[in-house]
Parts: C-alpha cells; structure tokens; sequence
C-alpha cells in the first residue's frame, strides 16, 4: 500500500475546506486552519505538560470517510486519542473530492504546543 505523508507544506497547499465562523457564516479553510480552530488541549496534557508531535495514519473508504485511523507514533494517552479524534472529525469528504486517494494510507503529523 502506497504511504503519504502530509507536511505542514502539503497541509498547506491542500484545496481549502468548508467551515463555518463563529457568528455562522460560511468560509472556506485550510486543513491546518481547520486544525487550528477545532483541536482542544485534553486537561490531563495541560496538567502534565505533554507537548509534541502525534503522527497519525489513515486511509479513505469509498464514501470519502476516513478509516484504519491509528497512531504511528505518539506522545501520551491523553495528546494520542485527541489526535485520533481530531484526524475521524476533519472534513474528509472535501479531502477526497480535491484529489488525495482513496486506498492510500497517509500520515498525518499534529502538533501540540502549550503556550
């Protein structure tokens, strides 16, 4: 099975996203704004001052919806379910309309940084 992984650069470039404002308007996003405005820190990360990379893996079924989402390499219990969380939630149909492959495992790095 053929593997990609989506850079920052990649994140970037992808076909922006359907989202919403605050205030209910639609706009169009970038996946890594899209990221950005919904991923929470989970408490126990915040409390335990977890920060880094969590590398997660998945592929699109033929219905646009992502699958086989596991952590190819993690941080910490709390910081890995959220980022399994967050990779089920994202906009997945938008992403396989604008070209990324159905059957292709991609892995896609989130970053956590307490600030």
């Amino acid at each position: 099975m053929k593997t990609i992984v989506l850079t920052l650069t990649l994140m970037m470039s992808l076909p922006l996203f359907s989202a919403t404002t605050t205030h209910g308007e639609p706009k169009k996003v970038s996946l890594k704004e899209w990221f950005n405005q919904n991923i929470s820190y989970p408490d126990q990360a915040v409390t335990n001052k977890e920060e880094g990379i969590v590398y997660v893996s998945f592929t699109f079924n033929t219905d646009g919806e992502v699958e086989n989402v596991e952590v190819v390499e993690g941080i910490s219990e709390a910081l890995d379910n959220k980022a399994i969380e967050m990779v089920k939630e994202m906009p997945s149909t938008d992403m396989v309309e604008n070209d990324l492959e159905e059957g292709v495992s991609y892995i896609l790095p989130i970053k956590f940084i307490l600030k």
